[in-house]
């Protein structure tokens, strides 16, 4: 089964990596001919060697714009559903740490943040799952109250 996910996750990578790819052939395409009709001639091969090196850049520029410093509040695991979700994937997390308090966690790392304390998106993600298994690990895991269903009796007036 595992073999399955590394399938998926490899040609989820390749065809992301082909637009990405595709995306920047359109763009260098876009400027050849706009090249072409500003100048009258086609560009020289050191132009469109400048002009893909420009290219590069652009995607490096964007690469970098993920691993960006945030506040664990900017990041999108400070939304309790889409932590939740995600946290749901992995099932070994699941069986784990069934019933542990989400929200509490997700306040203790607004505070914590909030402080100057700053990460990446990834990076608060993991954060918050060390969190979680220290503290299990530590005998203090945070866990949902638990609601008590207590028999109401009925009062005849």
């Amino acid at each position: 089964m595992d073999s399955h996910w590394r399938t998926i996750g490899l040609l989820a990578l390749w065809f992301n990596l082909k637009n990405n790819i595709m995306s920047q052939l359109k763009k260098l395409q876009s400027w050849l001919s706009a090249y072409k009709k500003a100048n009258d001639r086609f560009p020289e091969e050191k132009e469109i060697a400048f002009k893909i090196k420009e290219l590069l850049k652009e995607d490096s520029i964007e690469v970098k714009s993920k691993s960006k410093q945030i506040y664990f509040r900017e990041s999108q695991w400070c939304d309790y559903r889409t932590l939740a979700l995600e946290l749901a994937k992995n099932k070994k997390f699941v069986k784990e740490y069934a019933g542990v308090d989400l929200r509490a966690y997700i306040e203790s790392m607004l505070a914590w943040s909030e402080k100057g304390n700053t990460s990446t998106d990834l990076g608060w993600k993991l954060a918050i799952q060390n969190w979680i298994r220290r503290a299990k690990q530590d005998g203090r895991m945070i866990m949902k109250p638990v609601l008590e269903n207590k028999e109401k009796g009925y009062v005849n007036h």
